[in-house]
């Protein structure tokens, strides 16, 4: 039995990769009118009948077909078509965006992003959180609050702080002062005196200026004290929560602060960002996704990732389909079932064109009952022409033993200035068995047109399928 080894899926149409043929030993099952090709070898297969056997050969080489398919690919700016012909495979792989893997934003710093006109990310980054002091309103008032709040009197200083002036006094405390608060009079500037520093009428002399001061000194003293942010035991927390009272939502941005964890988060809100607005969205740098305008390179896109996985196209969603266009010359047209190779409006279930020389492949199937001649399919033909037609076709008795006959008959047909005629007609092959014998598969002339007619037998209700191969 035939073992499946690729399978393209175009529409409604199924183009199967087999080892073997479909047709010899148990064949292969697949829906009527699906197309099979085999490994290594020539020739393309169609079904033509629920039997997992009934599959007919058609005379258009396999090997033809695909490189016709390869010629036809061409690289883009995001796509990378490579066909390799001997292994008789097409890939495309899509091309990178430049932006570097990994993961963006922190704690400390906000993932800074750029998305192009397709949705995909051009630019990824990561910006700084960095709040200045002026950011904060009160954050001056604050930190000498929280300074004020920190003075401690000692036993020769009273600190005083004043809220309104935001200024820090200090007294000495005049009765905490002995001998050794005492500066040797030598020692004091003369120009000092009267200054407000030292008032010469608040202490005494001994023996003169060089003498040591025996008395205590009543005089004023002041000290200035300069205090750094570790003095002040809720500076840290102060100033955190200095910063989260301008820390304001937007439209687009959530900020977060964990009084207990002294941590602000902020979270881009989705829902606000307009596409329209995000700048560097034709930018190229995100080679995980398809770019529909092409990329420069070439680009793959692979339908699955697990063993024998598929890849489905179709051409709308709506019920009414169209084709699936492969650049500008292969076309899977889903509505009627029909591949077309070189064509854009391909007539029948194959149709392979190129260098002025057209091949078609049509199937049918009919029921005839009694000795009576059926129409199974008809040719058009047009003035001046010459075509060669070749014919296969079966037929089943259903109302009986289930007697068979099969055909291959091949014509030339000559159109003459509108005249049709059949110089030659050959009979490639005839199988029938007794009770069908009277059967038959021939042409006639209609006009400028060829008839594929069937012929019954008595007392005989037979299903008759029919492939039609035309060169043209």
């Amino acid at each position: 039995m035939s073992v499946l080894v690729d399978q393209l899926t175009l529409g409604e149409l199924k183009i199967l990769v087999l080892d073997s043929a479909p047709n010899a030993g148990a064949g292969y099952a697949a829906e009527i009118g699906s197309l099979a090709i085999v490994q290594g070898t020539s020739g393309i297969y169609q079904k033509s009948n629920t039997v997992d056997t009934d599959w007919i050969i058609s005379s258009v080489n396999a090997e033809d077909v695909q490189d016709i398919v390869g010629g036809m690919l061409t690289d883009s700016a995001d796509l990378d078509f490579s066909y390799n012909d001997p292994a008789n495979t097409a890939t495309a792989v899509l091309t990178t965006t430049g932006v570097s893997a990994g993961t963006y934003g922190s704690a400390t710093a906000v993932g800074s992003f750029t998305v192009d006109s397709k949705g995909r990310l051009s630019f990824a980054g990561d910006v700084s959180i960095a709040i200045p002091s002026t950011q904060v309103t009160d954050f001056t008032e604050a930190a000498q609050d929280a300074i004020g709040a920190s003075l401690l009197d000692t036993a020769t200083v009273d600190l005083t702080y004043d809220d309104a002036l935001n200024q820090i006094s200090a007294d000495v405390v005049l009765g905490s002062l002995d001998n050794s608060h005492i500066a040797v009079a030598a020692a004091i500037d003369a120009t000092k005196i009267g200054s407000g520093l030292v008032d010469n009428t608040e202490f005494g002399y001994l023996n003169g200026v060089t003498s040591a001061i025996q008395t205590q000194l009543n005089g004023k003293a002041a000290t200035v004290h300069t205090h750094v942010s570790t003095d002040i035991t809720d500076f840290t927390e102060a100033a955190q929560d200095a910063v989260l009272n301008i820390l304001t939502d937007s439209a687009t941005v959530d900020f977060t602060y964990n009084d207990a964890g002294n941590t602000i988060t902020a979270a881009v809100i989705q829902s606000g960002i307009d596409h329209g607005s995000v700048s560097g969205l034709s930018d190229d740098d995100h080679g995980q996704y398809g770019l529909l305008a092409g990329r420069s390179g070439g680009q793959i896109l692979n339908g699955d990732t697990a063993s024998a996985g598929n890849l489905e196209l179709h051409s709308t969603s709506n019920g009414t389909k169209g084709k699936i266009l492969l650049g500008a010359s292969i076309v899977a047209d889903e509505a009627n079932t029909r591949l077309g190779i070189g064509s854009a409006t391909p007539d029948t279930i194959l149709h392979v064109e190129q260098n002025n020389v057209k091949y078609n492949m049509s199937a049918n199937s009919t029921t005839t009952s009694g000795a009576v001649n059926a129409v199974v399919g008809t040719v058009a033909t047009a003035s001046n022409s010459v075509e060669l037609l070749k014919v296969f076709v079966t037929g089943l008795r259903t109302n009986g033993s289930n007697e068979s006959v099969a055909y291959e008959r091949t014509v030339r047909v000559k159109n003459k200035g509108g005249t049709l005629t059949l110089p030659t007609i050959q009979s490639d092959y005839t199988s029938e068995d007794g009770a069908l014998s009277t059967a038959n598969c021939t042409f006639i002339v209609n006009g400028a047109s060829v008839d594929v007619r069937v012929t019954g037998v008595s007392a005989c209700d037979i299903t008759w399928k029919v492939i039609v191969q035309r060169m043209r």
